[in-house]
């Protein structure tokens, strides 16, 4: 959920995420918002956190020391709690319709 606030930030949800993506086709790396997705119809993965891809660095890097500064970028204009900026890359196929599961990490936190 990306809620505008007047200095054109954005909130969001506690389990949206900002990432570095690697396309392991392409050989680049993209720095992207996920933001939380319900999972369809009435099915639900305990512990399981569905995440599908918002916004991202389009054109990519070619190695990954570019793409923190990219995600910087993104995490100045998206405000998501530190434990949800990952900086490791996540591999990626390339595929375009992009969903991820994930553990649900916040529960640790609590």
């Amino acid at each position: 959920m990306l809620i505008k606030q007047k200095d054109d930030t954005f909130v969001t949800g506690p389990r949206d995420v900002l990432c570095i993506l690697h396309d392991v086709e392409k050989k680049r790396f993209h720095a992207v918002f996920f933001e939380e997705k319900p999972f369809p119809g009435d099915r639900d993965i305990k512990g399981g956190v569905r995440l599908k891809s918002k916004m991202h660095n389009a054109k990519g890097s070619e190695t990954i020391e570019d793409e923190p500064i990219e995600l910087d970028k993104l995490h100045k204009k998206i405000i998501v709690p530190e434990a949800n900026v990952w900086r490791g890359p996540v591999e990626w196929d390339g595929h375009p319709a992009l969903m991820l599961l994930f553990p649900d990490w916040t529960k640790e936190a609590v």
